[in-house]
């Protein structure tokens, strides 16, 4: 029997306005469901294992390393798929406008990618350029996902504390045992200080085993923990209950110790520096009580974690050319030899009049230095300068346009010092960038691999979202 049709037979026939406002209600709720779980999954995407992948084409090209030929598919690839999947049916389902705010950084972050994406065509090695070229295009959408969707810096609180909780857990356990804990089914690498191959502090005669954690390389692991804990002191600064900040204070004790082993010069720099500037910044913008708050997190840190400064000091010699052993230990030599042999590579690629106005293509140096360089006294891989992998990769315009990226913040703040509010957030989210800069001095994973990428990029849209903040604070004020 038709429902529409009543006891004495007339039917009754919905208006369209109504029947609009229910259909209009239901894709609101839908719409509001898939931006929940696009955040969801993107909070997934910080706490996934960094090192979890699966090879999705295999393709060895003798001696390069797997890791520069082969396509993977990482757990973290997946979770970002899905996040920028439910935010962009979030969109389709109940349309808005979209912040470009700031504009400059904004217009940087989409030319370079467009020029990444146009180098497929004079790549050595396209199909890695075009997976490459693919991965950076979805982390610009990522950048504009988190400009528009993450509304505050303390979002990041619980799936930064479990990643660099886990990660801490892992290393320790790493460092006690002198080999892996037997994880590999989530991206643990089997470890074993006497493998040739596995990295290593070389202390009297004897193989130290450096913190892994679930990564590819214990410099990879130190980067992303001095990343991880300045982002945390920075939610720490703004957290009111002392519960919550007793946590978190606890984890980033943790988080130091951890750092400590693994031994990564440039981690160990990076964090030191940033955190200067973290000072700098809250002293010059009054921001005393912060600064104080600041140094007693780190002072407590320091104190938890000096015995085993203390019991490891050989090791820390080693690492930091105490009795030359920069120059004695064969293991610290080779290492500095290595990378200054294919800095000066890279740097005759970049300067080399055959050089592709769009570059080599994204991912492709290491193969073209192979086929240019074959009798290159060194592994086939990039500079361990990000900027220069940049330049090789990408052309003189792309190369000129991510080192704009990466000095734009700094611009923008000094432009507009006058107009803006100095938050602890801002000054924190700023100094994560000088740490992610200075990392790529000295490295070249913040450039080419999937854990550095993602760092780099969302560290863009999260200093964006705050910037542009700042900035409404002080117009309505």
């Amino acid at each position: 029997m038709d429902r529409s049709v009543r006891a004495n037979g007339a039917k009754i026939i919905p208006t369209l306005p109504i029947a609009m406002a229910h259909n209009a209600a239901a894709r609101e709720r839908i719409a509001h469901l898939a931006s929940l779980s696009a955040r969801f999954c993107f909070a997934a995407l910080i706490v996934a294992p960094m090192r979890l992948r699966w090879t999705i084409a295999a393709r060895p090209f003798e001696p390069l390393f797997r890791e520069y030929t082969d396509l993977f598919l990482y757990a973290s690839d997946l979770f970002l798929i899905a996040t920028l999947f439910f935010w962009l049916a979030a969109l389709a389902l109940a349309p808005r406008a979209l912040t470009i705010q700031p504009r400059a950084q904004t217009f940087l972050v989409a030319v370079f990618t467009i020029v990444a994406v146009i180098g497929i065509s004079s790549s050595i090695d396209a199909p890695i350029t075009i997976y490459h070229a693919a991965r950076l295009a979805l982390l610009a959408v990522l950048y504009f996902f988190v400009v528009n969707e993450i509304r505050s810096f303390s979002f990041f609180a619980l799936p930064l504390a479990i990643q660099v909780a886990m990660q801490s857990v892992i290393a320790f356990a790493q460092v006690i045992l002198q080999h892996s804990i037997g994880w590999q089914s989530i991206g643990e690498l089997a470890l074993d200080p006497a493998q040739s191959g596995i990295s290593i502090v070389l202390t009297d005669g004897a193989r130290i085993l450096r913190a892994y954690g679930l990564t590819d390389h214990p410099n990879i692991l130190g980067g992303a923990l001095a990343f991880g804990l300045l982002a945390l002191a920075t939610i720490f600064l703004n957290e009111q209950s002392r519960r919550a900040r007793a946590g978190l204070g606890a984890i980033c004790t943790l988080g130091c110790a951890a750092l400590f082993f693994t031994f990564s010069r440039a981690a160990w720099l990076a964090f030191g520096i940033a955190n200067i500037f973290y000072f700098g910044f809250l002293l010059i913008t009054r921001q005393k009580t912060s600064a104080r708050t600041l140094g007693m997190l780190w002072a407590i840190a320091l104190l938890f974690i000096a015995p085993l400064i203390i019991y490891n000091a050989r090791s820390v010699s080693a690492r930091l050319n105490g009795d030359n052993s920069l120059a004695e230990i064969w293991t610290e030599a080779r290492s500095l030899a290595e990378r200054a042999t294919i800095n000066r590579a890279v740097i005759d690629t970049i300067l080399n009049s055959k050089l592709p106005f769009w570059g080599v293509g994204v991912g492709a140096l290491p193969r073209a230095l192979m086929e240019n360089n074959p009798q290159l006294d060194s592994y086939f891989q990039p500079a361990h300068i990000a900027l220069l992998n940049a330049f090789a990769e990408t052309g003189w315009l792309g190369g000129s346009l991510y080192a704009a990226l990466l000095a734009a913040p700094f611009i923008l703040l000094w432009r507009t010092r006058a107009r803006i509010i100095f938050s602890p957030t801002l000054c924190g989210a700023s100094a994560l960038l000088i740490a992610i800069m200075i990392v790529g001095l000295f490295d070249y994973y913040t450039w080419l691999l999937a854990p550095g990428r993602l760092w780099q990029w969302i560290a863009w849209g999260v200093w964006a979202f705050i910037y542009r903040d700042a900035m409404l604070i002080r117009m309505e004020n």
